[in-house]
């Protein structure tokens, strides 16, 4: 046998169940695989804070207010007792990777993708680009296949494109996120800017769309600085990051596997909300419960 677990994808759900796995049972021979080389910023994951993770220390920035605007106007509102909160990609990646490595029976191989699974009568076997690995358990977090959406189900897609930017002078209000500034709506699609203020010079900015097709990043990028200029009265500022995530908006029922020692994690188990695309704290539910 190769391993206690085999995590088949390390991305938010591979990497969260593998801490949380270690947290729990820190003996536990654990192998990871994922096609990619290496780890970058490139998403943040938020979410409303007062469900407790192994992530907290990864926090960057929390929000007691926010507001939603439309042309007809705004609506605030804040609590003390909950907040908005993000984890940029790169220092939930530091914390999970460094977890990884300090366990003496865990590893992580880069580079790998896991191509399918058999089982037989006492594990499972992970074929791979690198060989087969055998197993006790598999749990599956590589990214869904499409499929046809059945009669009186839907599935949009929610896609974006974010720029951090940072001012020259004071433009933003740090306590207050704007969760959808709707006065960029101009056809069908549901369309609205997302600003999330990381101090008085410094934010995320946001082009998002939920139902159709993805656009060429030029036009998000186009549409985010008109909004810089136009609606934040902003004239010059730089840009310091940039990423673009797709994410499901799904009522239609994950596939579930036909392998019993197999099991789907993240948002292969559907655990992306469908009225938002949140997965962060579905995916730590998850991760605690196996």
């Amino acid at each position: 046998m190769d391993a206690d677990v085999l995590i088949a994808g390390a991305g938010c759900a591979g990497l969260s169940l593998a801490v949380h796995l270690l947290d729990a049972a820190p003996d536990l021979e654990i192998v990871l695989l994922d096609p990619r080389e290496s780890y970058v910023r490139d998403r943040t994951w938020c979410f409303w804070s007062g469900a407790g993770h192994p992530f907290e220390d990864a926090v960057r920035h929390s929000w007691n207010r926010w507001r939603v605007v439309t042309d007809r106007g705004e609506v605030e509102r804040g609590s003390e007792s909950v907040a908005y909160q993000c984890i940029p990609a790169d220092a939930f990646y530091e914390r999970a990777l460094d977890r990884i490595e300090r366990a003496p029976r865990a590893r992580l191989e880069r580079g790998v993708s896991v191509e399918g699974f058999r089982q037989s009568e006492d594990s499972v076997t992970a074929v791979t680009s690198a060989g087969e690995l055998r197993a006790t358990r598999a749990y599956d977090g590589r990214p869904p296949e499409a499929r046809p959406v059945p009669p009186g189900e839907i599935h949009w897609l929610q896609h974006f494109v974010g720029l951090e930017i940072e001012t020259a002078e004071r433009a933003f209000d740090p306590g207050v996120a704007t969760l959808m500034d709707f006065r960029i709506m101009d056809g069908a699609d549901i369309r609205f800017m997302y600003v999330l203020p990381l101090d008085e010079r410094r934010a995320l900015v946001e082009d998002t769309f939920f139902g159709g097709e993805t656009r060429p990043e030029a036009e998000y990028v186009d549409s985010i600085h008109r909004y810089i200029r136009e609606r934040l009265g902003v004239d010059d500022w730089v840009e310091s990051h940039r990423e673009r995530g797709a994410i499901p908006m799904s009522t239609v029922p994950p596939v579930e596997s036909a392998l019993s020692r197999v099991t789907p994690i993240g948002v292969r188990a559907g655990l992306a909300r469908p009225a938002t695309g949140y997965a962060f704290l579905a995916i730590q539910r998850q991760s605690r419960r196996i």
